[in-house]
């Protein structure tokens, strides 16, 4: 049976290599990427389920879901002169799977996690920590309800038929102009006249 951890993630200190949006667009596209995260929590084995808690700057919350394809392992520490003097943090490779757009409110809140998880910290000072055995039907279920969204059909906005036979599609969810396709290129929703 795998365990379930939470990293965390605070965009004030790291981002991601063309932000945020870019990774999103990836995951949602099934593009699965695979990521090496920070996590002080050394018992992470190949199988368990990794969720990232956004920190740090407003919206909090949980906004990715991932599956650890290992074991922990020593890595250079992130900040460069720290890496320069040596110091090493423990790393877990994760494929993320589900992603949502916190901008979009495709997130659970922290605050609804401490409320519905009370005995559980969700603002750790370090990344990795392991989240109780008894949330973890619970939390996979409200991640569900998140996550799903994009994957549910969606009209869009409008359709444009050209005159030589080309249909553009305005995506119902962010309003993205595109051609013909079955997802929005710019945030993966799934569209469906």
């Amino acid at each position: 049976m795998s365990n379930t951890y939470l990293l965390t993630w605070n965009p004030d200190k790291w981002d991601f290599e063309g932000g945020y949006h870019s990774f999103l667009k990836q995951v949602n596209a099934g593009e699965k990427p695979v990521l090496e995260w920070r996590a002080a929590n050394s018992s992470i084995q190949k199988g368990d389920v990794m969720y990232l808690m956004r920190l740090g700057a407003k919206p909090r919350g949980i906004i990715l879901k991932g599956i650890a394809l290992g074991s922990g392992h020593p890595s250079k520490h992130y900040d460069a002169e720290r890496a320069a003097a040596g110091e090493v943090v423990n790393r877990v490779d994760v494929q993320f799977i589900s992603a949502g757009d916190y901008t979009k409110g495709e997130f659970i809140d922290w605050r609804i996690l401490k409320e519905q998880f009370p005995n559980q910290n969700w603002t750790p000072q370090a990344s990795g920590i392991r989240i109780r055995d008894k949330y973890c039907n619970d939390l996979d279920e409200l991640w569900a309800r998140v996550s799903n969204g994009i994957n549910m059909p969606m009209r869009p906005k409008s359709i444009i038929r050209k005159a030589d036979g080309t249909v553009q599609y305005v995506c119902g969810r962010c309003e993205t102009l595109f051609i013909e396709n079955a997802r929005c290129p710019n945030c993966g929703q799934l569209v469906k006249e």
